[in-house]
């Protein structure tokens, strides 16, 4: 008599499991660097039409004030 029994439902079960949380760990990884990436492209945007215009007390203002930033994000169309 063998001391342990292989289960290869249960070996496949596990890996499929295992396989399935690396998919996700992996997904939510690439999801946050796009987030990133994104946001970063969009402030960049927002900063480069402040400069562009002129507005360098505007552009002060939205690195220190979340709010206006969003506000001034709505007015060039950057963020709806």
């Amino acid at each position: 008599m063998c001391l342990f029994e292989y289960d290869q439902e249960k070996h496949i079960k596990m890996e499929k499991a295992e396989s399935y949380q690396d998919g996700i760990a992996l997904g939510e990884e690439r999801g946050k660097r796009l987030g990133q990436e994104m946001g970063q492209d969009i402030i960049n945007r927002l900063n480069q039409s402040l400069i562009a215009d002129n507005r360098l007390e505007d552009l002060t203002r939205s690195v220190q004030d979340p709010i206006y930033q969003k506000e001034l994000l709505k007015e060039y169309g950057i963020l709806m």
